[in-house]
């Protein structure tokens, strides 16, 4: 089914109170660590750039999206690029594929999460019949998407100077199992992955190879289409939040025991010390299946933008 809402565009300010360490904390405890207080700002945020509705096969203009086309064996498919205001050739700069939901489209995941106002290039890609590999219902194997995620970024360099090793990727529902199976598959090519509401079907983890990365994840206690718990969904099991963090652990060589920071009522957040690559969990307390901060998320107090710019601090990328 569908999933994701808009957000309201206020920017995020974000101060850091205290954090501790809880010995043998387990995520689906409730453990009491110290407050931290998220707290908005009103300033407003710049109207929505243009959507260029037909294929570009020159540089797209700073501050606008443009739809570009790659061709992987013998098919054609698109995506949308957004180049962030003051791009300039003078300096290479972070790429993001942002891949959208089961259902759902490129168009509205660059509505709902408005990664547009990064100072990066970020790539909105399109799943073929509105899915991603590796889930029971995609209409492609995960090599074919594979394929296009790599020719998106041989096309996006083509124009533009792209940070090779600032190429990262996240994803929401499905895209976030798309997106941890990328990174699972090519370490080499990603530089950290982020994950929402993330759909990690039993093949998410097949065939990884064992280079670790950063990984952050976000996750609604009660999301009712991907559990927090795990469960099955089209007649395939898909893992639980503490099953993928435990994977995640291992392969990134994390000390046992999360470093645990409440954020707000409901919100808190788990850093892995002594790891080989970065891992972060948010676990938001009553967070059903939406872009956490969103205009449609009325299940919890976030702030406008909180996915958005956590995923961004942790890949880090300024968000303007």
């Amino acid at each position: 089914m569908g999933e994701g809402t808009g957000v309201r565009r206020t920017l995020l300010g974000v101060v850091l109170v205290a954090s501790t360490v809880v010995a043998g904390c387990t995520i689906g405890g409730e453990p009491v660590p110290e407050k931290v207080i998220i707290t908005p700002s009103t300033v407003e945020k710049p109207a929505a750039p243009t959507f260029e509705a037909s294929p570009i096969d020159g540089p797209i203009a700073p501050g606008s999206t443009g739809r570009l086309e790659v061709t992987v064996g013998d098919k054609t498919r698109d995506f949308l690029l957004h180049v962030p205001e003051g791009y300039s050739q003078d300096q290479d700069w972070p790429l993001v594929l942002a891949c959208h939901g089961y259902k759902e489209t490129p168009e509205e995941l660059e509505k709902i999460t408005h990664f547009d106002d990064a100072a990066a290039l970020v790539a909105y890609p399109r799943g073929v019949q509105r899915a991603w590999s590796p889930a029971p219902y995609a209409k492609t194997s995960m090599d074919e998407d594979i394929a296009y995620s790599e020719k998106i970024v041989e096309r996006v360099s083509e124009h533009y100077r792209v940070a090779e090793d600032a190429v990262n990727v996240v994803g929401f529902s499905n895209g976030g199992g798309f997106a941890a199976a990328l990174g699972c598959r090519i370490p080499e090519r990603i530089a950290a992955v982020g994950t929402v509401s993330g759909a990690y079907y039993e093949n998410v983890h097949e065939n990884c190879v064992d280079t670790p990365v950063p990984l952050i994840d976000l996750h609604g206690t009660n999301d009712s289409i991907i559990g927090y718990y795990g469960g099955t969904r089209h007649e395939t099991a898909y893992d639980s939040v503490p099953d993928v963090l435990d994977h995640a652990r291992i392969r990134n060589g994390c000390h046992k025991n999360a470093r645990v920071t409440r954020e707000n009522v409901g919100t808190i957040s788990y850093r892995w010390p002594g790891c080989e690559a970065a891992l972060e969990h948010v676990r938001i307390g009553g967070g059903g299946h939406v872009w956490p901060g969103s205009a449609g998320d009325g299940s919890t107090n976030l702030p406008a933008g909180y996915a958005t710019y956590r995923i961004l601090r942790f890949f880090d990328i300024r968000w303007n």
